[in-house]
């Protein structure tokens, strides 16, 4: 075959990236899944599996969304998704940073005595087994999408405001998740509201602290891939942050502290140390893609 025949897929020229056309893509083939998990009538044990066989399949359909479009719709390719192991300091933050979230407070619960070890079940042990083996599988999904072939996408706006977008983006693909359950509780159990309050204020009062959150962990979740160029650090670490949360509540249980104050586990502890990461980086953070990840026009 002569040298200068080449499949027609790889000499056709890239095309520019457009943002609604890709969030289009990625929200409308993994949306679904979610929704899906959302409206499945199951309590119990059985609503963490469904939680975890729906949700887990729509992040790797981002992944899946964002393959279509980076391959054919945009032609722009993965280059910068950071193809890399990362160096020892990377892998430090990855595991750390989980622990300083999660595992701390919990300590400080168990120390107080707000929370206690729950009854042993082998369904729990199940449970972590299964978390433990795929939640980096999924966290990939995720990361794959949003950070790896996203983030770079949005370097031209600056490294902290892109990752501020990056994170609202990430905030909107999860807010199903916390909005249409707020919601349906408030239907189905005919909750008491606040005098004064409405349903539309009780939702914008609630949606105000869930945004502060997805934005903080934007932030943390961008820089730990900024810093480490590797999007196996990067899965690894949301892997990671998602196991050990739901860990912690898989084997412990709260009574609170002297039966009244919340634990710091609900206080929540956890958050303010997000908050304070996210500001460290914000402020101190060196937000410098590695040479062979680049930024994207």
């Amino acid at each position: 075959m002569d040298s200068t025949t080449i499949s027609s897929s790889a000499t056709k020229p890239a095309r520019p990236f457009r943002l609604w056309l890709y969030l289009l893509i990625v929200f409308g083939m993994s949306w679904p899944f979610l929704f899906v998990n959302i409206f499945i009538p199951v309590t119990g044990d059985e609503a963490y599996w469904s939680s975890f066989a729906w949700a887990g399949a729509g992040m790797l359909m981002v992944t899946v969304a964002t393959f279509i479009a980076g391959r054919w719709v945009f032609r722009d390719g993965f280059r910068s998704v950071g193809w890399r192991w990362g160096n020892t300091s990377s892998w430090i933050m990855a595991f750390g940073l989980p622990v300083l979230i999660w595992i701390v407070p919990a300590v400080l619960d168990l120390l107080v005595g707000a929370r206690t070890f729950a009854p042993f079940r082998w369904n729990t042990v199940t449970q972590t087994l299964i978390t433990i083996t795929f939640a980096s599988i999924l966290g990939f999904g995720e990361e794959f999408g949003f950070r790896g072939y996203l983030l770079p996408r949005l370097w031209w706006m600056g490294p902290r405001r892109a990752a501020l977008v990056n994170g609202l983006i990430w905030w909107a693909w999860h807010y199903p998740l916390f909005l249409i359950p707020l919601v349906r509780s408030m239907v189905t159990t005919e909750q008491n509201l606040p005098t004064g309050w409405t349903p539309l204020t009780t939702v914008v009062f609630l949606t105000l602290p869930h945004i502060l959150r997805l934005i903080c962990l934007g932030y943390i979740f961008s820089y730990v891939w900024v810093r480490s160029g590797s999007i196996a650090v990067a899965s690894v670490f949301h892997g990671a942050w998602d196991a050990v949360r739901n860990l912690t509540f898989f084997w412990l249980v709260g009574s609170g502290f002297a039966g009244i104050l919340p634990g710091v586990l609900d206080f929540p502890l956890p958050f303010l140390i997000e908050l304070v990461l996210a500001l460290f980086f914000v402020w101190c953070g060196r937000w410098v893609l590695p040479a062979e990840t680049g930024a994207c026009s």
